[in-house]
C-alpha cells in the first residue's frame, strides 16, 4: 500500500515539475531562436547571442504568449493523464518545445524583415569606424551590433560591425525611420 502512495506522489511531483518548468523551458527557447531568427537574417553568427533572465521577462510579448500556451497545454494533459509516463504526456511536452523553437525562429526572422525603426549610429572623427551608415540590430549589456546600410536602397550588407559598449559611450545614436530593411543581392 505505502508502494503505491510512493509511486502516485512521485507522480504528482513529476507532473507538477513539467507544469512548471514546461512554460520557463519553452519561454527561454522561445526567446534564444527569436534571437537566433533575427541574427540569421542579418548574417550575425548565432555564437554573439546571449540572452538573460531579463530577456525571457521583458523582451517579447510572444514569448509570453508561448509560456501560458505551454502552461495550459501541461495543465490540460497534466489533468487528463494519470501517469507521467504516459508517451503521450512525454510527446506533448517535447512537442511544446520544438513548437516553440520553430515559432521563436521564424518570429524573430519576420521581426528582423519587417522592423522600420532602428537606433543609427553617427560616425564622429574620433572613432575608426566605417564611413556607411550603421543600423543597431542587436544591443546587449556589453556589446552594439551594427549592419551598414544604404538610405536609398534600404539594403544592408553581408557584414556587421561590433562595438565594445563601455568603449562606445561617446557614440551618437538616433532612433530613425530607415526601413524595412533588406539583404544586399
Amino acid at each position: 500500500m505505502a508502494n503505491n502512495y510512493d509511486k502516485d506522489k512521485k507522480n504528482r511531483v513529476t507532473k507538477e515539475m513539467a507544469l512548471a518548468l514546461t512554460p520557463l523551458a519553452a519561454a527561454y527557447f522561445f526567446i534564444t531562436f527569436f534571437n537566433a531568427g533575427r541574427a540569421d537574417y542579418f548574417g550575425i553568427p548565432y555564437s554573439l547571442i546571449n540572452i538573460s533572465f531579463i530577456d525571457i521577462i521583458l523582451s517579447n510579448r510572444l514569448a509570453l504568449i508561448a509560456a501560458v500556451i505551454a502552461f495550459l497545454w501541461t495543465g490540460l494533459y497534466y489533468n487528463l493523464l494519470p501517469n507521467v509516463n504516459s508517451p503521450i504526456f512525454r510527446g506533448i511536452i517535447t512537442a511544446i518545445l520544438i513548437f516553440s523553437l520553430w515559432i521563436g525562429f521564424n518570429a524573430g526572422r519576420f521581426d528582423a524583415k519587417s522592423q522600420i525603426n532602428y537606433l543609427v549610429v553617427h560616425n564622429q572623427q574620433n572613432l575608426s569606424l566605417p564611413d556607411e551608415n550603421l543600423a543597431v540590430v542587436r544591443l546587449d549589456n556589453k556589446s552594439i551590433i551594427a549592419v551598414p546600410f544604404n538610405k536609398v536602397t534600404r539594403q544592408f550588407s553581408p557584414s556587421f560591425v561590433m562595438l565594445e559598449r563601455d568603449s562606445a559611450m561617446t557614440l551618437k545614436l538616433t532612433h530613425e525611420n530607415i526601413g524595412p530593411l533588406s539583404p544586399q543581392k
